[in-house]
């Protein structure tokens, strides 16, 4: 075995387990995939920077354009209007209609940004609605793969077969040559998860209580500054509160009227009122404080009722949105949105 071999097999033994893991983002496993071989002499300058010239690259880049248009003309926000007013009236028709618009779509533009569009809409209108997304996300994903598969243009592979063709000095493939296979694909699909594949899925609620569903339910009180507190008249990052205590200011509630969020800069005052973050340890300390009194047996519930400007929302970053790649303090997100994040699911871990 050459020694070209042995690299190249070992290459493709790191990327494998990188792509698994996800240690780095595929993108930078893809460069680094590319940079050892062109290092190491496997590929020559012209080869390793040719993928980038392909014309099935050029291609899929130019779908994903065409997905952030469909989103940016409104398109998505139209049918997720259709769709929940569909699982209003009945549910098996809407669930038919969500697979056929997500395959339809999906034979235009690529099947993963159909289904990253399709999802945090089908997660809004079941808890408008209240049908379970248990037993339609799967089959969401299926339908936009047998959509795909309808035209040349409506999966990567497809685009990146065609390429290899034409290179091999075969004929190109036409837009619609693979159609008629495709649509047989898609019907015998469709007709199964319908009739059978969404019998088999389980049935799981999604969580009522945003707070309860993101671990929150221990770390949310209420407490008012007194005058002996050494937290009053001065700026809110300079209070041993925040400094010493690590604790997260949501609202004040100033002279049993005024609600804002704080900034850093806010000054605190006698008797204020915090709605505050922290943890259970925390609050324990808290009331060995003196200058602090910490309202008893606040929950989540009954502070969402207390303080009636305040409103719990889980939000879900879209493709090719600018908050990618960015921490919450390089977006100024408490500024931007008047908003403080409480906690994140991120790659399935919760973050708080």
């Amino acid at each position: 075995m050459s020694i070209e071999i042995i690299i190249v097999l070992a290459v493709l033994f790191a990327a494998f387990i990188l792509f698994i893991t996800e240690w780095l983002p595929v993108d930078v496993v893809a460069m680094l995939i590319v940079a050892v071989l062109l290092f190491t002499g496997i590929l020559n300058v012209e080869e390793g920077f040719a993928g980038f010239g392909n014309e099935g690259t050029i291609t899929i880049a130019a779908m994903f354009i065409l997905s952030a248009g469909l989103t940016r003309t409104g398109l998505i926000t139209y049918m997720g209007r259709i769709l929940k007013k569909a699982f209003q009236i009945n549910y098996m028709a809407a669930v038919a209609l969500t697979l056929i618009a997500a395959a339809f779509i999906s034979a235009f533009i690529n099947n993963t940004p159909v289904v990253a569009i399709f999802l945090p809409l089908l997660l809004q209108i079941s808890r408008e609605t209240n049908f379970t997304p248990s037993k339609i996300l799967l089959p969401l994903s299926y339908s936009a793969i047998f959509g795909g598969v309808c035209t040349l243009i409506g999966t990567s592979t497809n685009i990146v077969v065609n390429a290899i063709a034409v290179k091999q000095g075969q004929p190109a493939f036409s837009l619609f040559e693979i159609t008629p296979l495709g649509l047989f694909f898609f019907a015998t699909g469709f007709i199964y998860l319908l009739l059978i594949g969404m019998r088999f899925l389980p049935e799981r609620k999604p969580a009522t209580d945003l707070a309860d569903s993101f671990g929150l339910g221990d770390y949310l009180t209420e407490i008012i500054l007194t005058k002996d507190s050494n937290s009053i008249n001065i700026r809110l990052r300079e209070s041993p509160l925040v400094k010493n205590l690590g604790l997260e200011v949501l609202e004040i509630i100033r002279e049993d009227k005024t609600r804002f969020i704080p900034t850093a800069n806010t000054y605190l005052l006698e008797n204020d009122r915090l709605l505050v973050k922290t943890k259970v340890e925390i609050i324990k300390e808290l009331k060995e404080t003196s200058g602090i009194l910490i309202k008893p047996g606040l929950k989540w519930a009954d502070s969402l009722m207390v303080a009636g400007n305040i409103l719990l929302l889980e939000a879900i970053v879209a493709p090719n949105s600018f908050l990618i790649g960015k921490n919450l303090k390089q977006i100024h997100f408490r500024h931007r949105f008047n908003s403080i994040v409480l906690a994140l699911r991120h790659r399935g871990k919760l973050i708080s």
